[in-house]
């Protein structure tokens, strides 16, 4: 279900009034709207308590290589779409380092590609994570712009706990890590190269990219699973 102008104005209005996000966020979901959608208008994320989410892997996340074939298809479509890319509109997640700006756009992929990527990455991924898994999501090419940054935060629990970032491409001067805690709180500078896919529990471990990117562009395709009910 959409958030139309209607709940808009009603999200901001009691935004404005100083009512808790929290009991906000509980009303809309209860209304059946999606919690993306939710968090994209809102600007919030509720809080997540991480005692209550299962462990899978040793460390929390594992670098790999993406099928060459899968990557060189994904590479074509991003040359021949990113031109035709939307401006993405995330409020107090992704913004540019210096006046709070939006920062990345979006370009959609076709059915048949999302459905590749998710058959080639859900068997590796139940794989590592020793479990099986159910796909949620698999997002468009998110491409960062100059001086994006974003904010440190965790996945939600319902639908993010096992996910991979696949790097599309780069453009930039200096490398721009993704920060990523490990089960032991620890954190961690993680580099993709184009081709390259980050596996790692979301819902559990806080990870963002708080570095201004340094350069021009960062495209990454975001996969999101979550636990698989028998």
């Amino acid at each position: 279900m959409t958030i139309n102008k209607e709940w808009i104005d009603w999200i901001n209005l009691n935004i404005s009034r100083g009512c808790d996000k929290e009991g906000i966020y509980k009303i809309l979901i209860d209304e059946g709207f999606d919690p993306s959608d939710i968090e994209k208008q809102m600007g919030y994320q509720p809080k997540v308590d991480i005692d209550d989410i299962p462990i899978y892997t040793s460390v929390g996340f594992k670098k790999e290589k993406l099928n060459a074939k899968l990557f060189a298809k994904i590479k074509v479509f991003y040359e021949e779409n990113k031109n035709n890319s939307e401006v993405e509109i995330v409020k107090g997640f992704i913004h540019t380092s210096k006046d709070n700006q939006p920062a990345s756009r979006l370009v959609n992929l076709t059915d048949n590609l999302r459905k590749e990527i998710h058959m080639s990455l859900k068997p590796e991924l139940e794989k590592w994570a020793n479990t099986q898994l159910e796909s949620t999501a698999v997002y468009g090419i998110r491409i960062y712009g100059k001086d994006a940054v974003l904010e440190e935060h965790r996945d939600r629990e319902q639908t993010h706990i096992v996910s991979a970032i696949i790097n599309v491409d780069q453009d930039v001067d200096s490398d721009w890590p993704l920060v990523i805690d490990d089960h032991h709180c620890r954190k961690h500078h993680m580099l993709l190269s184009p081709g390259e896919v980050l596996f790692y529990e979301g819902a559990r471990l806080k990870h963002g990219r708080p570095i201004p990117l340094n350069g021009q562009n960062y495209a990454n395709i975001f996969c999101h699973f979550k636990i698989s009910i028998q």
